[in-house]
């Protein structure tokens, strides 16, 4: 294991440059933070996409920390000062762990060309990345068969997202930059029933809507949700009911409750 003690050295600054889009885009790498976060990437045999491991003298002295990094290759692995991770790192706390991977870049036609059913979302603007990391969370739990974010939405290799996700960010395709044309071309092509989540007199509540089947429900932006070019055609709409006094839901707890009904629908059919 290599010790690294300077902040000049090429692999602290390109870590740091990492916080940046700009530079994440350009190299095509991310942040891992935290041992839950990286225990669970290695759980799920991602290695193969670790770049560099960041590690403190400190944190090396827990036991599950150890066990971590011991399943790392060695050669991948380096020692950092707790001062020059703290320089690294992009949490307020750090736990003194850090991976840097590779960006796993899904393409929306290879999407849609092992989609066969089940349920697919669409990120239209979502903004929030703690938003946008549970919404990716709660896919993987429930079965979703994709993401597809379009133009807009935020970065999900953003630090905050990564966060977020606790892990999931691999366990299912997430399409990128996706523009809407091309989107809602291939979801005709593929016959794909599109769901709007709105708020409008035309709209259903999401448990009369079905939600087997070949679907892709549209999640909006936070502030002005869905699309004019989602809304204005003749799109189903749906929205969750709502009994108490909320004007309304978080985007990440309405979708998770979407999907959470999606899989409801599913297991029920099955049965």
């Amino acid at each position: 294991m290599e010790q690294v003690s300077s902040s000049s050295n090429p692999k602290i600054k390109l870590a740091i440059s990492l916080q940046k889009k700009k530079f994440r885009d350009k190299e095509k790498l991310f942040l891992v933070e935290g041992v839950r976060n990286v225990e669970l990437l290695l759980q799920q045999d991602y290695e193969a996409y670790i770049d560099m491991c960041f590690v403190t003298k400190e944190c090396l002295a827990e036991p599950r920390a150890a066990e971590i990094v011991a399943k790392i290759d060695s050669r991948k692995v380096y020692e950092l000062p707790q001062q020059l991770f703290n320089k690294v790192s992009a949490t307020d706390t750090p736990q003194g762990i850090m991976l840097i991977m590779k960006q796993r870049e899904q393409q929306l036609e290879e999407l849609f060309a092992e989609y066969k059913e089940g349920m697919l979302l669409i990120l239209d603007q979502v903004a929030d990345p703690g938003n946008v990391g549970t919404i990716i969370r709660s896919a993987d739990a429930m079965g979703i068969k994709g993401i597809i974010c379009l133009a807009g939405t935020v970065d999900i290799f953003s630090p905050k997202v990564v966060r977020a996700t606790m892990g999931s960010l691999f366990n299912l395709p997430i399409v990128v930059n996706a523009k809407l044309a091309t989107v809602k071309e291939l979801l005709a092509k593929h016959q794909v029933q599109l769901l709007v989540t709105a708020l409008d007199n035309t709209a259903k509540p999401s448990y009369e809507a079905d939600l087997t089947g070949k679907v892709a429900v549209v999640l909006g932006n936070e502030a002005k949700g869905a699309s004019e070019e989602f809304l204005a055609e003749q799109n189903k709409k749906i929205f969750i009911p709502m009994v108490g006094g909320a004007e309304s839901l978080n985007v990440a707890i309405a979708g998770s409750m979407i999907m959470y009904e999606y899989r409801r629908q599913v297991d029920t059919k099955c049965v």
